[in-house]
């Protein structure tokens, strides 16, 4: 299991201030764990003070997890994450994926060596 460390703030007049609301987890496909078959079971955490820490399993390529945040006066929004099996890890680290294809989107970048050339990775 890895801890993903999660801290979110919303802004106010008095600059940011901790959010209410909260985050579920869903993996997106079975998968084997030790030869027992593992359901795509969804859980939800809440935040506490603008904060928690969950434990999840990390991925692999064949699954991501789906998790759909819902914080008080900011639309829904769902992201498909990879997690890493070291931890803890915090939630802005984690690599956002296709949930089509679980990759990770290329970056591209300029080459810090060649002037007017890119450098293109993942």
């Amino acid at each position: 299991m890895t801890v993903v460390d999660v801290v979110v703030r919303v802004p106010s007049a008095l600059g940011p201030v901790a959010a209410v609301g909260s985050l579920r987890w869903q993996p997106t496909g079975r998968r084997v764990v030790g030869g027992v078959l593992v359901l795509p079971k969804d859980f939800t955490v809440s935040l506490d003070g603008g904060a928690v820490s969950v434990e999840v399993d990390p991925t692999d390529s064949s699954w991501a997890w789906m998790v759909l945040e819902q914080f008080v006066g900011v639309p829904a929004r769902r992201r498909y994450f990879a997690v890493p099996d070291t931890g803890p890890v915090a939630y802005t680290d984690l690599v956002e994926v296709a949930p089509d294809s679980l990759d990770t989107p290329l970056s591209v970048s300029p080459d810090p060596e060649y002037a007017g050339f890119y450098v293109i990775g993942v």
